[in-house]
């Protein structure tokens, strides 16, 4: 199963798809020298990330946008892998549901690019 959690095990999601490999981003400078050559610098360590869709009711959204406003870290579990990191920039929602007056059967998915802090196994 591939779920979000907060840190103290409260469920966000059991819905998360399409869960990119982990990816890495670093800052890279160009530089043309004199001679006519290149000389390419990275500068610092590589930023890990990892990119999924969850799908969320309305009360499990407000916690994942209130979690990403305060910088909370969120946890992934993918099977036996736990990921723990921080959502880089705010989700963008679509409702999938339609006419629902209780907030916990109105679903909606949003694209999360999830920063990586620590990686661990479940215990």
């Amino acid at each position: 199963m591939i779920k979000i959690e907060t840190l103290e095990g409260e469920v966000l999601s059991k819905i998360c798809k399409e869960v990119s490999p982990l990816k890495y981003e670093s800052i890279v400078k160009t530089n043309k020298l004199l001679d006519g050559s290149y000389h390419i610098q990275t500068i610092g360590e590589p930023l890990k990330y990892i990119e999924f869709i969850v799908i969320a009711n309305q009360q499990q959204i407000e916690k994942i946008n209130l979690m990403e406003t305060m910088g909370e870290p969120l946890k992934l579990v993918e099977y036996e892998r736990i990921l723990v990191g921080l959502i880089a920039g705010k989700v963008d929602w679509r409702r999938l549901t339609a006419g629902y007056i209780d907030r916990t059967r109105r679903l909606y998915e949003g694209n999360i690019k999830l920063i990586i802090t620590g990686i661990g196994d479940e215990e």
